[in-house]
């Protein structure tokens, strides 16, 4: 339950976020704009590619998280503490995402750290899959609509 609760939580976070960037101010824009300079490239810009998106999202929650947390931690746990495989699982995830930009890569691994956890507290791939999927459709989401909320602001969106 208490997993749950904190998957809960978590979305509801990143929905507040999303609600903040469709309510943006030109100084939050400005704020946010070099944090999606990097990535840009990746971002949905339009409806179409914010629905395949949502797709890429739901495929990475459940392939990453049977490859990271139920794959590599059973087959790490087998050598070293159930703590240390998620460990290990989470930095190799983080560094597995190190196109998103190497200052995102510690980040990412807290973010691993958080799945591995879940994985760990719950028994089950279910809510690391759910939030994993979550948090990536709904960043997708954000950054779709603030490309948009820049793009009405009089700003062209910076695409690599």
């Amino acid at each position: 339950m208490l997993a749950a609760a904190a998957v809960v939580l978590i979305i509801v976070l990143f929905a507040w976020q999303l609600i903040s960037v469709q309510k943006a101010n030109a100084k939050l824009i400005d704020r946010l704009s070099s944090d999606f300079e990097s990535v840009a490239a990746m971002l949905p810009h339009t409806s179409s590619e914010l629905h395949a998106f949502y797709g890429l999202s739901f495929t990475a929650g459940i392939v990453e998280e049977l490859l990271w947390r139920g794959f590599f931690i059973a087959y790490l746990s087998q050598f070293v503490p159930i703590w240390a495989a998620a460990v290990i699982s989470a930095l190799v995830f983080g560094i597995s995402h190190a196109y998103q930009g190497i200052s995102n890569t510690p980040k990412i691994f807290a973010v691993g750290l958080v799945f591995s956890g879940l994985y760990i507290l719950s028994g089950s791939l279910w809510l690391p899959m759910l939030l994993h999927f979550a948090m990536d459709a709904l960043q997708g989401r954000t950054a779709y609509d603030f490309l948009r909320v820049k793009s009405q602001a009089g700003s062209a969106p910076a695409i690599a």
